[in-house]
Parts: structure tokens; C-alpha cells; sequence
């Protein structure tokens, strides 16, 4: 590293969104999570795979 790491100089925003959280939920209040999108499975899983390996690129042994 060519400079002094300073902890003090970062903010802890995942522990400041998550106190936050913890305070509507005291309160009654109704939390909104967000929405994620489910991945499809393969219809065939041996096929994705063996794509998967043929974009990885060629590796010799």
C-alpha cells in the first residue's frame, strides 16, 4: 500500500440502513423489500454446462 489506510475516514452505511430498518419495524411500520427476479433454470442442465465450458476458453494441462 502506498498510503496510510485511515478506518475513520469510511462510513458504515449498511449498518446505518439496517438500524434504520430496525427502527420502522419497532414502530409498526411496514417494511418494502425489493424485488428480485428469479433466474430460469436450464431446460437441460448437462447442455448448459457444457456451453458454460466451451465460453470459458481452452485451458491446457
Amino acid at each position: 500500500l502506498h498510503k496510510q489506510f485511515r478506518p475513520g475516514s469510511f462510513k458504515d452505511t449498511y449498518r446505518d440502513r439496517v438500524s434504520e430498518l430496525i427502527k420502522a419495524k419497532a414502530k409498526g411500520e411496514e417494511i418494502e423489500l425489493p424485488e428480485f427476479e428469479q433466474a430460469e433454470a436450464p431446460d437441460d442442465l448437462m447442455a448448459a454446462l457444457k456451453a458454460s465450458l466451451g465460453r470459458s476458453g481452452k485451458r491446457g494441462r
